[in-house]
């Protein structure tokens, strides 16, 4: 056993939802919306295994440039048993934007899908986002204990989230950042645990203006929480290097008798010229 090394069991609790982006938005060409479930399409595999009729129907509403037609296309024929990649629910009202423009010339209706893994495609939340929570709960905490606040940083520095960690963590750089010591796994999610719906920016000094909420025009895959009515819960290992700081000074020693040896080394060449 590595007495430098410990593991603990962490279970967490998603009190609102969550975006963790995975890769670029996804249009239309490669998703269809029914009965209120976003279903993500293998179209590439789809039209690979076209029979020769509809291969050249395909390859005529695509001479033809309109994306209406082509989209139409594929929602008629394909099996969505067959070619689904995986599906998620969506809200109400992206169901009902999808209706009105789905054979809208215009439509682009982007969503952006949530990260998940290249096995089972099952969400996932990313063990650095969760390290990075921690850090800002760990801030936070500093923050409310010290009673930190903006005049605290003169006027040469501003109250951005790089300096408020280096006052509360003492965070200077990778070589003394406090939580390099640990690292967290991946927490799967389970099937059911996201929702498609909009999103949109809340600015609490801009309470009086639209309540202060902002519309971007936005559509992005969330997590469900008990914000929204429904727990997701998830867990994960923490592994801690228990002995880092020990091994630390190990390593400076090495570089204090390198350098020694070095600057000796240098010294002889010197008294030989």
């Amino acid at each position: 056993m590595n007495k430098f090394f410990k593991s603990y069991y962490l279970k967490g609790t998603l009190l609102s939802p969550v975006h963790i982006g995975g890769k670029e938005e996804i249009d239309p060409f490669e998703y269809d919306i029914k009965d209120n479930i976003l279903y993500i399409l293998d179209i590439p595999t789809y039209i690979a295994g076209l029979g020769k009729k509809e291969r050249d129907d395909f390859t005529t509403a695509i001479e033809a440039g309109n994306p209406v037609k082509i989209r139409k296309f594929i929602r008629e024929r394909i099996d969505y048993k067959k070619y689904n990649v995986y599906a998620v629910r969506v809200s109400g009202d992206i169901a009902r934007e999808y209706e009105r423009k789905k054979d809208d010339r215009g439509n682009q209706l982007l969503i952006a899908p949530f990260i998940r893994n290249g096995i089972k495609q099952l969400p996932y939340i990313p063990g650095s986002s969760i390290k990075g929570a921690i850090r800002t709960a760990l801030i936070n905490l500093f923050v409310s204990q010290k009673g930190i606040s903006k005049n605290d940083f003169g006027k040469r520095f501003k109250l951005t989230s790089r300096n408020l960690e280096r006052k509360t963590l003492n965070h200077y750089g990778p070589d003394n950042d406090p939580l390099k010591a640990i690292k967290i796994t991946d927490a799967l999610l389970s099937e059911g645990s996201t929702i498609v719906s909009e999103v949109f920016n809340f600015n609490p000094r801009k309470i009086g203006i639209n309540q202060g909420f902002n519309s971007m025009d936005m559509r992005k895959e969330v997590t469900l929480s008990q914000l929204t009515g429904k727990s997701i819960v998830f867990d994960c290992s923490m592994e801690v290097l228990s002995g880092m700081q020990e091994a630390e000074i190990i390593d400076q020693k090495k570089r204090r008798e390198i350098m020694h040896l070095h600057k000796e080394n240098l010294s002889s060449k010197a008294q030989l010229w």
